[in-house]
């Protein structure tokens, strides 16, 4: 996920919006971190049974940050999911002039 970060900040929100994405990255890097070697072995499986996009066909950072859920659900609490959804929904609120309807 952290490759696909190709996203280019926008002079007025530069700021928030990487430290949106600091916290994202912090956030999973602590949720898979925290987890035993005989879960991360089954998680591993099943996220390689999912089918994501391909992150070069897809348009804005939203979209690459909505795919990811299709595997963090397996990895983050519900608490966990539910701030990363904040931070996503925060992030595209502040930049929604620039994502085409």
């Amino acid at each position: 996920m952290v490759a696909g970060l190709s996203y280019r900040f926008k002079e007025q929100h530069d700021q928030e919006d990487i430290d949106d994405m600091l916290q994202i990255i912090d956030l999973i890097v602590k949720a898979y971190s925290s987890l035993n070697d005989n879960y991360l072995f089954k998680l591993s499986k099943n996220e390689k049974k999912i089918k994501l996009e391909d992150s070069t066909k897809l348009q804005y950072i939203m979209d690459e940050l909505f795919e990811a859920e299709k595997v963090l659900h397996f990895a983050l609490s519900q608490e966990q999911m539910l701030k990363y959804r904040g931070l996503i929904s925060a992030f595209k609120e502040r930049n929604k002039e620039y994502i085409k309807q």
